[in-house]
């Protein structure tokens, strides 16, 4: 039985980065499975850090 490679392909982001990494990822090699990541640590710091000051603690 022939196999073939899984190709996966990432993106991450933070609170304030750019809305096109995923448009830039799909238009490199082809990829089977994309995946995000988007609870940076950055992100969760300056959420808590606005909760602290009363504000929502999340993106709507």
């Amino acid at each position: 039985m022939a196999t073939r490679s899984l190709r996966i392909g990432n993106v991450s982001g933070y609170l304030g980065d750019r809305f096109t990494a995923v448009d830039e990822a799909m238009a490199g090699d082809p990829v089977d499975v994309l995946m995000g990541d988007y609870l940076a640590e950055i992100t969760l710091a300056a959420l808590a850090a606005a909760a602290g000051r009363g504000k929502p603690g999340y993106v709507a």
